[in-house]
């Protein structure tokens, strides 16, 4: 199987999702697109002039200071500029600490440890999809529901989850009446391995997303999926949770379970949580299967638009650190890497 060289891009995929049938998108609760795509308009600029125009476009893949040393170097192919390279080179460096915080959501805070995880032939961490989960929730339409890993934890392992705890997942997640929901995606998770619940409520489907799927393990994943459904439609049950009084409420757990036909991951490679987070992001292509695998630039674009969109609070803390770094670095040796 190929992987496909076009890496997620936020920008376009967000504000350009599939619309419920009958639904006017005007009256849907969205985020304008910021046509910002490479993020420069957040390089540091002051009375001294940090950084000027001229100095962005210049900064490319082959001007990384060799006295940056990474854990992953952005492909020539991605080509990169400005603040997005800036930032990635910051990311990825070996000789940052480890525990520093780069994303901070306000309920999940991701270091540089979690994110090297989005390195090649790694496996990502669930604080890492909770991180998408947010970016997505806050850029989306209100009537796709992204719901983070600790409710499917908390089902599985048979623990309650405190009021407070619900409240706030509600308030970030869970933006509109029940009987206005469209889909709702959930990442799932069984020792060592990620795959994707979506409830489909036109459908009335309970879809299983899994880029490997093994047949003795579909039942089990299945029945998981369930709890997770009837807790959700328990967690959605009185008049607060409605539109009206006539509204009809969707019955989560009576919906049909359907194995979604896609592509699956090289043998023996761990990408099961970067396919999530893709199938997340183009929560459209369902109905257009494009995304057919997944390779280093979709990692390294991920890392990106997960530290640098506006659900991440460091945003532009982190830009102003990423800019002194490699300043510093810049400084202290005039060679330049040269980009794989």
């Amino acid at each position: 199987m190929r992987s496909i060289k076009v890496a997620v891009d936020l920008t376009d995929e967000l504000h350009s999702m599939c619309e419920p049938p009958g639904r006017s998108r005007d009256s849907l609760t969205r985020t304008p697109p910021d046509g910002l795509r490479h993020y420069n308009h957040l390089a540091p600029v002051g009375d001294r002039g940090l950084v000027r125009e001229l100095e962005l476009v210049r900064m490319r893949t082959w001007t990384i200071p060799l006295t940056v040393q990474l854990e992953f170097t952005p492909s020539r192919d991605l080509d990169l500029q400005g603040v997005q390279l800036v930032v990635v080179t910051y990311i990825f460096s070996n000789d940052l600490s480890k525990r520093e915080a780069i994303i901070d959501t306000g309920d999940t805070t991701v270091n540089r440890k979690s994110l090297f995880l989005l390195v090649p032939k790694a496996e990502v961490e669930d604080d890492v999809l909770n991180a998408v989960v947010t970016m997505l929730s806050n850029e989306s339409p209100s009537y796709n529901w992204f719901i983070p890993t600790i409710i499917m934890q908390a089902v599985i392992e048979g623990r309650q989850l405190s009021g407070g705890a619900l409240a706030r997942i509600a308030e970030v997640h869970m933006r509109c009446p029940v009987d206005q929901v469209f889909r709702v995606f959930v990442p799932m998770w069984c020792p060592g391995h990620w795959y994707l619940m979506i409830l489909d409520i036109h459908k009335t489907r309970l879809i299983y997303c899994d880029s490997n799927i093994i047949d003795s393990e579909v039942v089990e994943r299945r029945v998981s999926m369930e709890r997770v459904a009837l807790f959700l439609e328990s967690m959605t049950l009185g008049q607060t949770w409605l539109s009206s009084m006539n509204a009809k409420r969707p019955a989560f757990s009576t919906f049909k379970f359907h194995v979604e036909q896609v592509p699956q991951q090289k043998r023996g490679s761990i990408d099961c949580g970067i396919w999530v987070a893709e199938w997340m992001i183009r929560e459209k292509m369902w109905a257009d299967h494009r995304v057919e695998g997944v390779g280093e630039d979709n990692r390294m674009k991920l890392a990106i638009d997960l530290v640098l969109r506006s659900h991440n609070k460091l945003a532009r803390e982190v830009v102003l650190r990423a800019f002194s770094h490699w300043k510093a670095k810049a400084s202290a040796s005039f060679p330049t890497r040269r980009a794989l």
